[in-house]
């Protein structure tokens, strides 16, 4: 766009990325103070404070339009130059099987020039220690060369895989078995907490809502939803605005969240930390949201680089971690027979 060059760190994709994260927040509270105040307004009894508090939530609605507005661009362009960077691998991976053919062809080449080192060494007594020389640096020549060619092989297979998983939508390819592993569960209640605004994330978000209803699972609408986030879809077809998720804009991957009151306001734990902590009292929904983060882990494809914090040994075997339990103080309901599920966007 013309006015692109004045816009900074506009041909920075960590740089986009984060103003459009930053943008979204923004919109985010600004859409949450509005409803607050809309809240309070309705309280107020007197008519001047409550006209105020009314001026003053449309202010915060203004605010909020007008960032999600600014965030726009900034969200196309992250779709530009993600697109760019996945080119530009594949462009990476052609040159590098373009260097490997090259090299097979210098192989061969090598090695046709010890064979006639070899064939020239037994015309004459006199010549022969000089072909065999000639020969053994020749056969020196194919070791490296072929030893380059195994490397550069290497490194397309390793490009390759890279750039196919970031082409590759999420799956969980023997739905079968997934649901097998949870219907032990049946009757557990789970909601959608938040899904993210991609073709991918509504897809296996509809996918894993299938699949936890054939094991028996029972979804739960999201409580207080009516006018609690002005942009909220009807995900799944549901009739009553009641049951609107509201779109994930901060994190990637799929999060799984419990409810326990042993966990203060604001924090978050994990499932692992708390089991001695509950004894022979775990929350209802503690062992069915253990078996879905372990069927997500076994299950679902390509695996997710989480991003709960470092890898411990075992994982960086595996090449990913597997999918945890949060636990916070309330997410949506406070129940705590209830599993919150976030569908961020597939990490990269």
């Amino acid at each position: 766009m013309p006015f692109a060059m004045f816009i900074p760190g506009w041909n920075s994709l960590d740089s986009v990325r984060r103003v459009h994260s930053d943008l979204e927040f923004v919109g985010l509270v600004f859409f949450a103070l509005l409803v607050l105040f809309e809240v309070l307004a309705f309280l107020e009894k007197e008519h001047t404070k409550k006209t105020l508090l009314e001026k003053i939530g449309l202010w915060f609605f203004a605010v909020a339009v007008l960032a999600e507005l600014i965030g726009y661009p900034y969200g196309q362009r992250n779709d530009t130059l993600s697109e760019r960077i996945i080119g530009s691998l594949d462009i990476k991976a052609q040159r590098a099987a373009d260097n490997a053919s090259k090299a097979v062809t210098d192989s061969s080449t090598a090695l046709s020039q010890a064979k006639d080192a070899l064939t020239k060494a037994g015309a004459a007594d006199l010549a022969s220690g000089k072909a065999m020389n000639a020969a053994g640096d020749a056969q020196d020549k194919v070791g490296k060369v072929a030893n380059r060619a195994d490397a550069l092989k290497d490194d397309i297979a390793a490009e390759r895989k890279e750039l196919s998983e970031i082409r590759a939508a999420r799956y969980i390819p023997d739905p079968a078995k997934f649901i097998s592993a949870l219907r032990p569960f049946a009757g557990t209640k789970y909601l959608f907490w938040t899904i993210a605004q991609d073709s991918d994330s509504l897809r296996i978000a509809r996918f894993l809502n299938d699949l936890l209803k054939m094991a028996g699972w029972t979804k739960l609408p999201l409580p207080l939803q009516k006018g609690y986030d002005p942009l909220a879809m009807n995900w799944f077809g549901a009739s009553d605005p009641a049951e609107y998720i509201p779109p994930e804009r901060i994190t990637t991957g799929i999060r799984i969240f419990i409810a326990s009151p042993v966990v203060g306001d604001g924090e978050q734990r994990s499932l692992a930390s708390l089991w001695k902590v509950w004894g022979d009292n775990p929350p209802s929904s503690a062992k069915p949201a253990e078996a879905l983060a372990r069927d997500l882990t076994d299950g679902l494809f390509p695996h997710e680089r989480t991003d709960w914090g470092g890898l411990t040994d075992e994982e960086k075997a595996l090449g990913y971690r597997p999918f945890q339990v949060m636990v916070v103080s309330g997410h949506g309901t406070g129940d705590t027979d209830v599993i919150a599920i976030s569908v961020g966007a597939k990490p990269l």
